[in-house]
């Protein structure tokens, strides 16, 4: 028999409830109900422990997303983990009667693919709708998918960066000429490899405006370095 909307709500609405208990009892020093409501209300958005021994218990049939998002601030954990059993259950239901691997869903809640397709469709990130459907998903997904190449760019030039620090103090202690060639020889590697990633970084960042997406704040040295406001902020 197919789940109703009615069924399926009340079920997700239990299942999330059922990890908020699971995290907030593995917290440091096993969190109360209690604990978690003064958490919550610490944020700026009260829960009544009452309210959250309810809804740990099943007793609730459904919950906000502002709930949802506070909830997940004060136990410390990603909202999508109250959501979806990944790493518990390799399937979960993402839609009344619509049973997926755990993981592809994650990658869906995510923008990071499109709703799995159900087995045995062997293609990875598949979807169930239409190519328009899944096109305009992906469509829709492209600031996640900028961001998610904005990060991986800044954090090699942090690494880099660190590197050069580790370089420098290197060379400046070596006591020998041919030690101190080779710490300056990785140095330059190290300087040419930034500036390589410091190109990428600007052309991202004015593809990202091109796309219509506000690019995120750069640290200010990288920010002065590619020619941006050097407090490292986007003004549209």
């Amino acid at each position: 028999m197919e789940q109703t909307d009615d069924e399926w709500s009340r079920q997700l609405t239990r299942q999330i409830g059922q990890r908020v208990a699971y995290f907030r009892e593995r917290a440091p020093g096993r969190m109360t109900a209690q604990g978690l409501a003064d958490r919550c209300a610490a944020l700026g958005h009260p829960l009544d422990r009452s309210v959250i021994a309810k809804l740990e218990r099943g007793h609730r049939n459904t919950i906000t997303v502002p709930d949802l998002l506070a909830l997940a601030k004060a136990l410390g954990v990603p909202p999508v983990l109250l959501v979806l059993p990944l790493g518990r259950e390799l399937e979960a239901d993402a839609l009344p009667g619509q049973r997926r691997p755990t993981w592809e869903l994650v990658k869906w809640f995510g923008g990071r693919g499109a709703f799995p397709a159900p087995d045995p469709d062997p293609r990875p990130s598949a979807g169930n709708g239409t190519p328009e459907d899944n096109q305009a998903y992906l469509a829709s997904a492209v600031p996640l998918l900028h961001h998610d190449e904005h990060d991986r760019l800044v954090l090699d030039w942090l690494w880099e960066q660190g590197r050069v620090d580790i370089l420098e103090e290197a060379a400046a202690a070596a006591t020998t000429e041919q030690e101190r060639s080779a710490h300056q020889g990785r140095l330059g590697d190290v300087r040419r490899r930034l500036g390589d990633l410091e190109r990428l970084i600007a052309d991202l960042r004015t593809r990202m405006r091109g796309d219509g997406v506000l690019p995120p704040r750069l640290p200010v040295v990288l920010a002065t370095l590619i020619g941006e406001p050097a407090a490292g902020a986007d003004a549209g």
